[in-house]
């Protein structure tokens, strides 16, 4: 009996001995712990410094003539260049010359502040040109035979248009009062009258220098060329006397 006793007593003892070797779960607890997962750096990438745009130099701006919006609307063109550049870059327009193309025998002048009204029959028969600006101390118009025209045109086989325009009809030249050094211009045979700002003279063939007129020099070249007679009968009656042309002109005073 006793031997019995010791033999449960032992068994049970063994169990429990077994029972302490396991977890309280009853799991083995072999899981790995979960590691932090550190996410990647992220690259920020350099900057980019942008190119800067090229600046690309404006064009250069046509000088324009301070008349033109009046020459056009007195239907005036450019005969060559509507101005000259001197050496030193400066712009200037006193050697602009413009022709009339218009049919009125009523003829506005911008440059000169003034009307020239042309005698019957002649507006088809004559060339008008300007020349100068209304900025100029000293401005002309000159009256020209179209059929002189044609004749110095023809003698040199030249196709420029208005070809000796120079050798002209008449000319009538303003100059300022601030550049003039004459004590009284108005005594001279050639004055015609004058504004506030500007007096006012007419030339001739007749009246030229014989010695310095550039119309004398065209007009010398072309009778050399088809003799005084030939030159006479183009000419035919379009030619003026100083009290003619007072007659033709009307002077303004300058704008404001």
């Amino acid at each position: 009996m006793k031997k019995r006793t010791f033999l449960l007593i032992g068994a049970l003892l063994f169990a429990l001995l077994l029972g302490g070797c396991t977890t309280s779960t009853g799991q083995d607890d072999t899981t790995p712990s979960s590691e932090m997962t550190i996410p990647p750096e992220t690259t920020i990438p350099p900057e980019t410094t942008a190119s800067p745009e090229t600046t690309v130099p404006p064009a250069p701006t046509e000088p324009t003539h301070p008349d033109q919006e009046a020459l056009d609307a007195d239907d005036f063109v450019c005969l060559d260049e509507p101005y000259h550049v001197d050496s030193a870059g400066q712009v200037h327009y006193f050697s602009a010359h413009y022709y009339y193309v218009g049919e009125s025998s009523e003829i506005e002048i911008a440059v000169l502040d003034m009307t020239l009204t042309l005698p019957e029959g002649w507006a088809d028969r004559v060339w008008v040109v300007q020349e100068g600006a209304s900025q100029d101390s000293f401005a002309s118009v000159y009256v020209t035979n179209r059929a002189l025209t044609e004749a110095h045109q023809e003698q040199t086989g030249t196709d420029e248009p208005l070809y000796g325009w120079r050798d002209f009809i008449f000319c009538i030249t303003r100059r300022s009062k601030d550049s003039y050094y004459v004590s009284d211009p108005r005594t001279r045979d050639s004055y015609l009258g004058e504004n506030e700002g500007y007096y006012y003279y007419i030339s001739t063939p007749a009246t030229e220098d014989v010695d310095c007129s550039e119309q004398v020099a065209w007009r010398s070249g072309l009778v050399r060329k088809i003799g005084q007679e030939a030159y006479d009968a183009i000419v035919d009656d379009l030619v003026v006397t100083y009290d003619m042309v007072r007659e033709m002109i009307t002077i303004q005073e300058p704008e404001e």
